[in-house]
């Protein structure tokens, strides 16, 4: 997908997929690593970085508790790498300081879409087309409705991308994209976008 008229925007999954954890010294030996990352970070950083390149702004969807957010995508990411080490005081404080400054950063590079409480006419849309789903739930959260509304309302005729791994999202994809006009991307795909 092409277009010098693309609006990106991140869901707010992908934008904690872009936090990064730099391992302090003497916990290395515990993860076999020195930086701790989500598995879809490179792909969404090269994303990010053709956008910059190109002077493209990026748009985001504040989650409503970032410091916990984040705190919980670190734990997620020690889970999948099968580390059984417990979240220790030392390594959370360090983890949350990190996350403070990676939140600075997310705030001052991206650009900021109000999620839109109206979300009657957009909640029906998939009610009347429910898809059986690997999720737990097959409809969609209000949260991810009021993302859908916002979307819609901030931008009017550019081709809007939303970059999320939420299945609820790309589970969805041609439904969202023929109602609302808004082409979902998995987040392992985007950094196959190119960027003109």
């Amino acid at each position: 997908m092409t277009s010098q008229n693309n609006i990106y925007a991140f869901d707010d999954c992908s934008i904690l997929h872009l936090c990064e954890f730099e391992v302090p010294n003497g916990f290395e030996v515990f993860f076999g690593r020195k930086l701790l990352c989500d598995r879809n970070c490179s792909k969404i950083q090269e994303l990010i970085g053709k956008l910059n390149h190109k002077v493209i702004p990026k748009y985001r969807f504040e989650p409503s508790n970032v410091e916990q957010n984040i705190i919980r995508s670190a734990n997620q990411i020690l889970e999948k790498q099968g580390n059984q080490v417990m979240m220790l005081a030392v390594l959370k404080k360090t983890f949350i300081e990190q996350a403070e400054e990676f939140r600075k950063k997310v705030i001052s590079e991206f650009n900021l879409i109000s999620k839109d409480d109206n979300i009657g006419n957009v909640k029906k849309v998939f009610v009347e087309n429910e898809r059986q789903l690997k999720k737990e739930k097959n409809i969609p959260e209000d949260d991810d409705f009021k993302i859908i509304a916002g979307y819609i309302n901030a931008f009017d005729e550019n081709c809007k991308l939303f970059i999320t791994e939420d299945e609820h999202f790309w589970g969805y994809s041609d439904l969202i994209s023929s109602n609302f006009k808004i082409n979902v991307i998995k987040e392992w795909e985007c950094h196959k976008i190119k960027v003109i």
